[in-house]
């Protein structure tokens, strides 16, 4: 398949089918993604004019084949993702404002005067829930709640420092009085707009139009339930008395019915909605200067959320980075703040199985940032092939379980493994497979949801499926994920369980079951320990590194090595040396980093033997020599685990985290 692919290209989709097991298996369940699940969770709605470019969360993907790109659904993010750039509030914001989006607008418009006011808020609104924190959507009574007061909040900060108060009622856009109704209602209507005091107006507004009850019209307006209740009572007894006037003679209407019409107010025309909306993002002219630096080349792909390109380092003749440019803008301290908070979260754990994240920086107020652009392909496009040689998945799984468990060891879960988010790296004559699209990625105590429902173990999907399953999230869920895309990298998959089947329905199967093991003859030696390993109990599942162990034992066994439970680091031989000085470059670059001291030049050069060690003598039996050789290996993999225990909570200080196991 194709080789010089670049870590950050994003997906392109295409229309030849897919031509094996794994990619049917990967499509099939995406039917529906974007739409509601079980009618409890949704993507957000893009407004239909104009089409404005958001920023997704930070993915690590790379250009795909075109047999890959068919696949493009699988990226698509179950509502609930937190990660780089889209965290679990700035998700749950959006869904609520797709949920609550029409009264909400009126809202607005009644109390800022201006449908184009509202729309631009509304834009303000959903940037600021996507900057922040989680935690504003539990201290209400209700996540609707909460989405009114940040509204609210947002009118108060107008009125103070904008001219919304010169603005009269008049000016806003009300509702003509609908046919049909009795004369004197657009009278009626008049009276409930124009003659309520400004502070019974919104309460009404809140509690008749809205529809918040008396706890979330309290928890909006900053007050007391019961004094706030007073208000309403005086309000709805006020409201009353106009109505008796208008509807002097004939039957009084019901107020209810009243107020709903009173509120009413026109939708924005789309002239409005283009000049509140953002403007469109557009790709990077090459030879564009990033950070006085990398040099854009060509772009190798994006959409709606990011741009991703292959740029020149000028700092470094003939170094090819790909850099990623997110088209959010960032127009808060805050929203920088936590951007790159984040970013240096997920950098803090080190591994040659995890993506590194080499620069990052701003440009016109969006975050870029760096990566490596390695020759390869993705598992997914290799697995297009066929499956992989069992000994050759052992011996990727067991690198990936390492890198997996570095990542949990900094306190991360990846949340979203599966074929198409790992690259085999080609060195030399050696495969270095790597962990991709960390922009997904959650810290261990946060409960956020994310990932591709095909790899969901089934404490993920009954959290999706079920809103009242409260199974914690843990990194177990990762061990599930990482576990299945080896099945399905070693065998053809079993299509029965998705054949034929929506989303609701895949996920009500799997929180009741976890997928079949191992199918093919020569893969059933394997079933007693997938059945561990994808089990439906997270507690029965090993931990990543636990996992890395299980197959290093199995890869012994299958080369008739004696096996032992000590932990070691599956690394070809190739390799070692190189990502020893690679760690050990890494780790004193960083010291550099957090120490006060000047950064000092540091040379690594392979000098002549001393007569020391050349006065060695090797033995000349055979076993002997291979015994030697082993312990030498082991020495070489012990040092490689201590350089980047060390580097990790080098990192972890310097983020200002506690270091682990401490």
């Amino acid at each position: 398949m194709t080789a010089n692919n670049a870590l950050g290209a994003t997906k392109k989709g295409f229309t030849q089918a897919p031509s094996s097991g794994i990619q049917r298996l990967l499509s099939a369940t995406q039917r529906g993604l974007g739409m509601k699940v079980s009618g409890r969770v949704a993507e957000p709605v893009e407004p239909e004019a104009p089409k404005v470019e958001r920023a997704e969360p930070a993915k690590q993907a790379v250009a795909l084949s075109p047999l890959a790109s068919k696949v493009a659904l699988d990226s698509v993010k179950v509502a609930f993702a937190t990660g780089l750039y889209k965290t679990k509030a700035g998700v749950l914001g959006k869904r609520l404002l797709d949920e609550h989006g029409p009264a909400l607008r009126a809202y607005l418009t009644v109390q800022l005067r201006s449908s184009k006011a509202a729309s631009e808020a509304l834009i303000a609104l959903e940037d600021a829930l996507e900057h922040g924190s989680a935690e504003q959507f539990k201290k209400g009574p209700s996540q609707r709640a909460a989405l009114f007061l940040a509204a609210r909040n947002h009118v108060e900060t107008e009125r103070l420092l904008g001219d919304v108060m010169l603005a009269s009622m008049n000016t806003v856009p009300w509702e003509p009085t609908p046919p049909g109704k009795v004369e004197g209602w657009g009278r009626a209507l008049d009276e409930m707009r124009f003659g309520l005091g400004e502070r019974e107006n919104e309460l009404l507004m809140l509690r008749h139009a809205c529809h918040l009850n008396d706890t979330e019209v309290a928890y909006v307006i900053g007050g007391d339930k019961a004094e706030v209740q007073r208000t309403l009572e005086a309000a709805v007894g006020f409201a009353k008395l106009l109505l008796e006037d208008v509807f002097e003679s004939t039957e009084i209407p019901k107020l209810a019915d009243v107020l709903a019409d009173a509120f009413r107010v026109m939708p924005p025309t789309p002239e409005e909605l283009a000049a509140a909306a953002k403007p469109q993002v557009v790709p990077l002219p090459e030879g564009t200067l990033i950070g006085n630096r990398y040099e854009l080349a060509e772009k190798l792909g994006g959409g709606e959320f990011a741009y991703v390109y292959k740029a020149r380092d000028v700092r470094v003749p003939g170094h090819t980075v790909a850099l990623k440019l997110l088209h959010r803008v960032a127009r808060t301290h805050a929203a920088r703040e936590g951007a790159i908070r984040e970013l240096s979260l997920i950098a803090s754990a080190f591994h040659p199985s995890l993506v590194q994240f080499k620069d990052h920086g701003w440009f016109e107020d969006r975050l870029w940032f760096v990566m490596p652009f390695y020759e390869g392909q993705l598992l997914l496009e290799r697995l297009g092939e066929g499956p992989l040689d069992l000994d050759d998945g052992l011996a990727h799984f067991e690198r990936l379980a390492r890198g997996l468990a570095a990542l949990h060891g900094a306190g991360i879960r990846h949340q979203d493994i599966k074929p198409e988010n790992i690259f085999l790296v080609q060195m030399q004559n050696e495969t270095l497979p790597i962990l991709l699209d960390l922009g997904v990625a959650a810290p261990s105590g946060e409960m956020a949801l994310a990932g591709t429902p095909m790899y969901f173990p089934p404490e993920v999907a009954g959290r999706i499926f079920d809103e009242s399953h409260t199974a914690p999230l843990t990194p177990k869920a990762d061990v599930f994920a990482l576990a299945l895309s080896f099945l399905h990298s070693i065998e053809e998959p079993d299509l029965s369980e998705i054949e034929g089947v929506e989303v609701d329905e895949f996920l009500r199967r799997r929180v009741e079951a976890s997928p079949a093991g191992p199918r093919a003859p020569e893969n059933a030696f394997l079933a007693p320990h997938f059945e561990r390993w994808i089990s439906k109990d997270p507690a029965a599942r090993p931990t990543a590194a636990e996992l890395a162990d299980e197959i290093a034992e199995i890869r012994a066994e299958r080369r008739g090595q004696p096996t032992t439970t000590k932990r070691t680091v599956a690394v070809p031989a190739g390799l070692k040396t190189a990502l020893t000085l690679f760690a050990l470059m890494a780790l004193l670059l960083l010291a550099a980093l957090v120490s006060d001291t000047p950064a000092r030049t540091i040379q690594i050069v392979q000098g002549a033997p001393t007569e020391a060690a050349a006065a060695v003598v090797e033995p000349t039996n055979e076993s002997d020599r291979v015994r030697l050789l082993r312990d030498r290996l082991d020495t070489e993999e012990r040092r490689v685990l201590e350089l980047e225990e060390e580097l990790t909570n080098l990192r972890r200080r310097q983020l200002g985290l506690a270091p682990r196991g401490r």
